[in-house]
């Protein structure tokens, strides 16, 4: 089926398709187009649907050793995009929601911490005697529950949440840094494979289109 006309034509689509793809890139490193000036979904699109016809059209046929290179690039190239289609993309929204979380305790891990009422309940405390005039504070708490233990236990709290952030952040941004060698991976793969596609059509016009013998 590879070598005849319906396969060739299918072959021909694929191919077309996946230059299609391209403009994706082109436009982003070349003319510096990015968000929603450049969408990606049809990069996806034809880089999905472009391999999908060259797997129709190779039909399972081994006998070609570029064309079964360039079909095994073909398949590790789509992967790679997929990785970072949609795995970069979760870690990125991830990371950018623990960084908003992490501005929000800091800026209330600040406010109470310059809370005129505290420092004075920290003053007061720090004063002989003082803890045991805090047993009850006019302030709306209950008795035996003074203020400052209940901002210090607030302020602690905080403490903690931003240092759990700030170490999920640099967990996730490591694991950023991992997924984005992908794009690298997925760059060098479309490399060999329009090579090796280069290749493979030069074979099959110097030795015949199979449809035509």
């Amino acid at each position: 089926f590879a070598r005849s006309l319906p396969g060739h034509l299918m072959g021909i689509a694929g191919a077309g398709l996946m230059v299609l793809s391209l403009a994706y890139p082109f436009r982003k490193r070349v003319q510096g187009k990015k968000g929603l000036s450049n969408p990606i979904g049809h990069h996806v699109l034809f880089g999905l649907a472009g391999p999908t016809l060259a797997m129709l059209h190779a039909s399972s046929e081994n006998n070609s050793l570029v064309g079964s290179l360039a079909f095994l690039c073909l398949l590790l190239l789509v992967f790679s995009g997929l990785v970072g289609k949609f795995l970069f993309r979760r870690v990125s929204l991830t990371l950018r929601d623990q960084e908003a979380g992490l501005e929000v305790l800091l800026r209330e891990f600040h406010r109470v911490r310059d809370d005129p009422d505290l420092k004075r309940a920290c003053a007061h405390m720090a004063r002989p005697g003082g803890e045991d005039s805090m047993d009850v504070y006019p302030n709306g708490f209950p008795p035996g529950e003074p203020l400052v233990v209940r901002e210090c236990n607030l302020l602690l709290d905080l403490a903690r949440g931003i240092a759990e952030r700030e170490e999920s952040i640099r967990a996730f941004s490591a694991t950023r840094k991992l997924f984005a060698r992908w794009v690298r991976v997925h760059v060098t793969l479309a490399v060999l494979i329009w090579s090796l596609l280069l290749v493979h059509v030069a074979n099959a016009f110097y030795y015949g289109l199979g449809w035509l013998r």
